[in-house]
C-alpha cells in the first residue's frame, strides 16, 4: 500500500532558526555532488544537452546552485529561474553574482502553474530539481511547460518518489537521519508530499504530443525527453 500523499507548504522563506543565506550553505555542502550529478547527467546526455546559444528555464532553482553551476559549463547559454520565494531569489542572485555569471542567468517571481509571461516554444530546455512535489496544479504545469517548449525542446524534472522499496526506506528513515541531520524531516516531509510514477503518468496523459518518459531511480523519480 502506497501511503495517502500529504502535500507539502509552498515557497521556502527566512525563518528565525533558517535564513535563506543559512539553507544556501547547508544544501550546497550536503547536496553539492547531487546538484553537479543533476548538471553532469545533462551536459552528458546526447538527448538533454541544450542546444548552442539555448535559453533555458529552470523550475524551482531555490538557491540557484544548479543553473549556477550549469551556466558556468555551459558559458553560451542563458538561464531564467522561476521561483516564487523573494527570499531565495535574494540569496541565488547573490550566489549567481559571487560566481561572476549573473548576465546569464536572472531569477524572477512566479510560479510554473502560470507561464503567462512566456512566449509559445520561447524555451530549448527546461528542467526541475526537487521542486515537482510543490505543485499545486502539476497537469496544468506540465501542459504550461510544453507550450513554452520549442518543438524541439527538451525536459528533464527529477523529484522524489513517495512509494519507496524495503532498501530506500531504510536509507530514509534510518541513514537519513546521521545524513540530512537538521533536515531529516523536511526531507521527510518532502518524500511524503512527492509523487508516484503512476500518478506522473497520469498527469503526462493530459499533455498532447509530448514525448516524455518517467523513470524510476534509487529515491526519486525522473521525467525527460527521450
Amino acid at each position: 500500500m502506497v501511503k495517502e500523499r500529504i502535500p507539502e507548504g509552498g515557497a521556502i522563506e527566512d525563518t528565525a532558526e533558517w535564513s535563506s543565506e543559512k539553507y544556501s550553505e547547508f544544501m550546497k555542502n550536503k547536496l553539492g555532488r547531487e546538484y553537479r550529478n543533476f548538471v553532469n547527467h545533462i551536459l552528458k546526455s546526447q538527448v538533454l544537452s541544450p542546444p548552442r546559444n539555448a535559453k533555458c528555464l529552470e523550475i524551482g532553482p531555490g538557491p540557484g546552485w544548479i543553473g549556477i553551476w550549469l551556466a558556468e559549463k555551459r558559458p553560451d547559454i542563458q538561464i531564467v529561474g522561476l521561483e516564487p520565494s523573494s527570499d531565495m531569489r535574494r540569496v541565488a542572485k547573490a550566489n549567481a553574482e559571487s560566481c561572476g555569471i549573473h548576465q546569464r542567468i536572472e531569477f524572477i517571481s512566479g510560479v510554473v502553474e502560470n507561464l503567462e509571461s512566456f512566449s509559445d516554444g520561447e524555451f530549448d530546455f527546461v528542467f526541475s530539481n526537487e521542486s515537482l512535489h510543490h505543485w499545486t496544479d502539476p497537469e496544468k504545469s506540465f501542459s504550461e511547460i510544453k507550450r513554452v517548449l520549442k518543438p524541439e525542446g527538451k525536459i528533464f524534472v527529477k523529484d522524489g518518489k513517495r512509494n519507496l522499496n524495503l532498501r530506500e526506506k531504510f536509507v530514509v528513515n534510518v541513514l537519513g537521519r546521521f545524513m540530512a541531520r537538521k533536515m531529516w524531516k523536511h526531507w521527510r516531509n518532502s518524500l511524503n508530499a512527492s509523487y508516484t510514477r503512476s500518478e506522473l503518468l497520469g498527469f503526462l496523459n493530459a499533455v498532447p504530443n509530448h514525448s516524455w518518459k518517467v523513470r524510476s531511480t534509487f529515491l526519486s523519480l525522473t521525467i525527460e525527453s527521450q
